[in-house]
């Protein structure tokens, strides 16, 4: 084994800044390999009294029992004794075998608190992961963290699709239903509107209480264009809704349609907000546009700008028609709108 070429003075020093807390301890053992021939140090951490020559090594402690002779060296690592320390145990074959035993308590009280932290580290990333999962779905959050997206506070210039969902006459069963029959009325629809966004790979922009505003194409994710995977997923929610109308019905419970409204066009998108609080949303005349065609929207409707529904590659069996609008702050506009025939 090569040797350090430290000058004297500075071997000192590591030796002491190293060894001054391990109290070590050691043993020789005979030709045999199977009792003690010398021994020295600090034996009072290891075990009660000191061991004696002429003793067996298995009497050291009971981890060592059956080990020897050996032909290798070999180390036992964080060894815990009775009195709530931790200890190494080293074999070492040089000219016979010595057993040397040093106090690692201290290192590994620190080990252990670092493993704490890292614990505690690692589970508050997995709960932003699951924070942010539920809000722009695991595609977008594996891009994230492969580096190829990124959520920038300046904005990003994209084309993007942005749906707008609202849950009908919403505001009439509020007003006439307790608060917790109402919560767990519109998280049931919510379940269903929102699943099927990050379904399709889009983004949860905001929750309004009684619908969402969702965002599609912002990460290139889809594989029919943006519009088709709104669509789809509108399709599908309106679909779902059916089957969840028609079991509250089977129960005696009012059942509820969604209007939405969905439009394609330039936005920018990235964070807003201070550095103690943050959101993802997206700006444009095309993101207000979809607001004001899912305000139009009758339940069980769907209202698509020109856009979207020229970017539709399948429409077979729906069935569309045309219908002018006057829209708040944008005007006269021509829509196209699909009343669902639900399979």
């Amino acid at each position: 084994m090569p040797t350090l070429d430290l000058p004297k003075h500075l071997m000192g020093y590591l030796t002491d800044m190293y060894l001054k807390d391990m109290k070590p301890a050691w043993v020789r053992l005979d030709a045999s390999g199977e009792h003690i021939a010398e021994m020295g140090g600090d034996w009072s951490v290891y075990c009660d009294g000191t061991p004696s020559i002429g003793n067996p090594a298995d009497d050291l402690n009971p981890v060592l029992m059956g080990l020897f002779p050996m032909p290798d060296d070999f180390r036992l690592s964080q060894i815990e004794g009775d009195n709530e320390r931790y200890f190494d145990i080293d074999i070492i074959q040089h000219d016979g075998c010595w057993v040397m035993f040093s106090d690692v308590t201290s290192i590994t009280l620190r080990l252990q608190k670092m493993q704490q932290a890292t614990n505690s580290l690692h589970l508050k990333y997995s709960r932003s992961q699951q924070i942010l999962e539920r809000h722009v779905g695991q595609p977008v959050v594996d891009k994230v963290h492969a580096g190829s997206y990124t959520l920038k506070a300046e904005g990003i210039r994209q084309y993007i699709t942005t749906m707008f969902i609202d849950v009908r006459n919403f505001t009439v069963f509020n007003e006439a239903h307790d608060a917790q029959v109402v919560m767990t009325t519109i998280n049931a629809y919510l379940d269903i509107i929102l699943d099927e966004v990050l379904n399709h790979q889009g983004i949860i922009d905001k929750v309004t209480g009684d619908g969402a505003m969702t965002v599609f194409g912002v990460t290139g994710e889809h594989k029919h264009g943006a519009e088709q995977s709104a669509y789809d997923a509108a399709l599908i929610m309106m679909n779902r809704v059916a089957s969840h109308n028609q079991e509250r019905e089977s129960q005696g419970l009012e059942a509820m349609k969604i209007g939405m409204g969905i439009a394609s066009g330039e936005a920018v998108t990235g964070v807003v907000g201070t550095h103690k609080r943050r959101a993802f949303t997206a700006f444009g005349r095309h993101v207000n546009l979809a607001a004001r065609l899912e305000s139009k929207a009758p339940g069980g409707s769907i209202l698509l700008d020109d856009p979207t529904y020229q970017a539709l590659s399948d429409r077979k069996g729906q069935t569309f028609s045309t219908v002018q609008l006057t829209l708040k702050g944008i005007g006269d506009m021509q829509a196209w709108r699909n009343d669902v025939t639900l399979s």
